[in-house]
C-alpha cells in the first residue's frame, strides 16, 4: 500500500489529475462532495482536503486506533474507529464535540437527521443521538460483525460477516 489518494479525470479516459499524500498509513475510508474530500487512515488520523488544489488543510487527531469509517456534511464529521469510538467533529474548528463510546469496534457508520447508525463488531447496529451521544435503540439480527450500514429516509440496510444484508424498516 502506498498511502496515497489519487484523483482521476473519468471524462478523459482515466487520466490521473493528481495524487494526494499525507497519511502515514493506508487510507481506509473516504467521502467527497464537490471539492471537499475527507479521508480516514489506519494511522489514526482524518484529513480534510481541497480537491481544487490537492492540498490537505486540516488533520484531525483523536482516535486511539485505526479509523475505519466516516461521513461528513457542512457542519460535522463523524468518524468511527477500531478504538470503539465514534467521534463527532466540528468541521469549522476541528475539535471533537461528542465522543460516542461503543462496546464493539466501529466498522461502519452513517448519519442523518440527528441520528448516527453505528455498525459494530459485536453484531449490533447502534442508533445514537448525535448531540447527546445517547443510544436511542439497538438493531439486532446479524450473527456476525456488522461491517457497513447505510440509511435512506426511514429505512436502513446493513451488511455483515455472516454473509447477509438486512433491511431495517
Amino acid at each position: 500500500m502506498d498511502r496515497t489518494i489519487r484523483r482521476w479525470n473519468l471524462e478523459h479516459h482515466n487520466d490521473e489529475v493528481f495524487e494526494l499524500s499525507g497519511h502515514d498509513g493506508a487510507v481506509s475510508c473516504l467521502q467527497f462532495w464537490s471539492y471537499a474530500l475527507v479521508t480516514g487512515s489506519v494511522d489514526k488520523s482524518i484529513r480534510m482536503w481541497d480537491l481544487r488544489t490537492g492540498k490537505s488543510h486540516r488533520t484531525l487527531r483523536g482516535h486511539a486506533g485505526p479509523v475505519r469509517s466516516l461521513q461528513f456534511d457542512d457542519r460535522i464529521v463523524i468518524s468511527g474507529g477500531l478504538d470503539r469510538q465514534a467521534l463527532v467533529w466540528d468541521i469549522r474548528t476541528g475539535k471533537v464535540i461528542q465522543c460516542i463510546e461503543t462496546s464493539g469496534q466501529v466498522l461502519g457508520l452513517c448519519f442523518s437527521r440527528g441520528e448516527c447508525l453505528v455498525a459494530s463488531s459485536d453484531k449490533v447496529i447502534y442508533v445514537y443521538d448525535v448531540s447527546s451521544g445517547k443510544v436511542l435503540t439497538e438493531k439486532r439480527g446479524h450473527s456476525g460483525a456488522v461491517v457497513c450500514v447505510v440509511q435512506a429516509e426511514d429505512k436502513a440496510v446493513s451488511g455483515s460477516t455472516d454473509h447477509t444484508c438486512r433491511l431495517w424498516i
